[in-house]
């Protein structure tokens, strides 16, 4: 069975895809109407960037405060 989520070093074979990826936070930083997310998970680094007015409140704040 394989692992729902995918570690960072493995995400290049998965482009086009979607996956999903556990890790920690590391920065958060807001510029305009965008939010860029810098995540660790011991294999890697990856940065998301989150569109603000896409982002459900329900899952928080998109800018980290």
């Amino acid at each position: 069975m394989t692992s729902p989520y995918s570690r960072i070093a493995e995400l290049p074979s998965h482009a086009g895809q979607t996956v999903r990826v556990r890790g920690w936070v590391t920065h958060v930083r807001s510029s305009g109407k965008v939010a860029f997310i810098v995540m660790r998970d011991g294999s890697g680094l990856l940065q998301a960037v989150l569109v603000k007015n896409a982002y459900h409140p329900k899952y928080g704040s998109a800018t980290g405060s």
